[in-house]
């Protein structure tokens, strides 16, 4: 089977909110900066966000690799205007897809040199089911050798 290293739409970035008090971990947040189009977007530098109807269809499809969590999506400073960009429309709920999986083995992954995601091409051609107009196939993936 062959693997792909994978980028989406980048619409904005992921927050990880932590108390002032005890530096404990609180939730993490994805602040927007864009109005995201597709149903799979990227958090600058960090996190894969996939709307709800995406993350039932996931937890149904028998991939490998992955795990969702309900996250909070705030506002960024400027989305204003892109809200004034779309009258009337309402942002849909997010989850954060995290890859735990092992990359060139499971359907979702992290490669360990960069840490960008990576599919399988069963999961590559689920994705392709849903709206991907941004979903950028970076080049295939090898998994290292081990010596």
């Amino acid at each position: 089977m062959q693997f792909f290293r994978v980028t989406f739409q980048t619409v904005g970035c992921l927050n990880e909110l932590r108390s002032d008090d005890t530096d404990e971990f609180i939730r993490n947040e994805l602040e927007l900066d864009l109005w995201p189009t597709d149903d799979i977007v990227g958090g600058l530098g960090d996190g894969q966000f996939v709307v709800a109807k995406l993350a039932d269809s996931l937890k149904a499809s028998g991939l490998s690799g992955f795990r969702l969590e309900p996250i909070t999506v705030v506002d960024g400073d400027q989305f204003w205007m892109q809200r004034d960009d779309h009258p009337g429309e309402t942002l849909p709920d997010f989850f954060m897809l995290s890859a735990i999986g092992k990359a060139g083995l499971d359907d979702f992954g992290a490669s360990p040199n960069d840490g960008f995601l990576v599919i399988s091409e069963r999961a590559l051609a689920f994705l392709k089911t849903f709206k991907t107009d941004y979903l950028f196939v970076e080049n295939e993936y090898h998994a290292p050798v081990r010596q």
